[in-house]
């Protein structure tokens, strides 16, 4: 039986524009993937949409993709991995020490992450936010769904494989490519998670990528591997920038060729170049290449 997909845009007010939330008509019963972006606004245009859905499978726990989750009395499914982020919303400050140590940790000065900051807590003055929905951890299966483990853009990323279907989350966007960075609490190597993740979809036999941002997929194969070659690439411009002189995250983030000139980009743009860096370096410090260094009681590095 062929399943029906009723995809819902809903606007976002930064980029990307929209975020694409998915009505699925299973066998068994109806459900919805990805639950919109964390306000009360955003979820009763949701409702309005779909109806009162009560099952909702959610692909990562970030600001965008869980939204009924804190205005719904659903049940909601995610991998435990991300589980725990949910609570950034709810308590952000409980967050704000592991990332002031990451700064120092790094040498990031604060100004970069003024916009991580704002995010978090823009939501939770508005109105106080609690977590209304039954949140269950995911399995292999559910409601007929192959549940497809891909970290990497966050610790708990997973996709839903149905019927040569695939509901993709953030791992493949149609356009763009998804961010990856280090950041506090998530994986050591999130690249390489992000890589093998992407490989791991190449053994599936995939029709369609119903994504969550941006356009249906119907050249599954080229997008996957034209983003694998994208992280490689920039991995492997990551490692020219360096060379034996330690340089610092933010020195290397500078000189990477983002789609604008570093200086160039708004404050939030800034942390994900740093982010992102972050994570090559950190992949290359695992493949061998490079090594981290102290510079000035902070971590730096260099090249071999």
């Amino acid at each position: 039986m062929e399943i029906e997909v009723i995809k819902v845009r809903l606007p976002l007010e930064n980029a990307p524009d929209f975020a694409n939330v998915y009505l699925v008509d299973t066998s068994t019963n109806p459900v919805l993937i990805d639950a919109g972006f964390i306000s009360n606004e955003h979820a009763e245009e949701l409702y309005e949409k779909v109806g009162n859905i009560k099952d909702v499978l959610i692909t990562h726990h970030h600001i965008d993709h869980v939204g009924l989750v804190f205005w719904k009395e659903i049940d909601a499914y995610m991998n435990e991995n991300d589980v725990k982020f949910l609570e950034m919303y709810v308590n952000p400050k409980r967050f704000f020490k592991p990332y002031m140590d990451w700064m120092d940790k790094y040498g990031i000065e604060f100004e970069f992450i003024k916009p991580l900051a704002s995010a978090l807590t823009t939501e939770s003055k508005k109105q106080k936010m609690e977590i209304r929905a039954k949140v269950n951890c995911l399995i292999d299966e559910i409601f007929g769904f192959n549940v497809i483990f891909t970290p990497g853009h966050s610790p708990g990323h997973v996709c839903f494989y149905k019927d040569k279907l695939l509901f993709a989350g953030d791992l493949v966007l149609s356009d763009t490519t998804t961010h990856v960075g280090y950041y506090p609490e998530y994986s050591q190597n999130p690249m390489k998670d992000q890589i093998e993740s992407l490989n791991k979809l190449l053994n599936l036999e995939i029709d369609v990528i119903y994504p969550a941002h941006e356009k249906t997929i119907k050249n599954p194969e080229k997008r996957i591997s034209e983003l694998i070659e994208h992280y490689r690439s920039r991995i492997d411009e990551v490692f020219q920038v360096l060379d034996e002189k330690p340089m610092k995250a933010v020195e290397v983030a500078e000189k990477v060729s983002w789609h604008r000139n570093f200086n160039e980009l708004k404050g939030w743009d800034k942390l994900l170049a740093i982010g992102e860096t972050l994570a090559c370096l950190k992949y290359l410090v695992d493949e061998g290449k490079i090594k981290e260094v102290i510079i000035n009681n902070t971590i730096g590095f260099s090249k071999i």
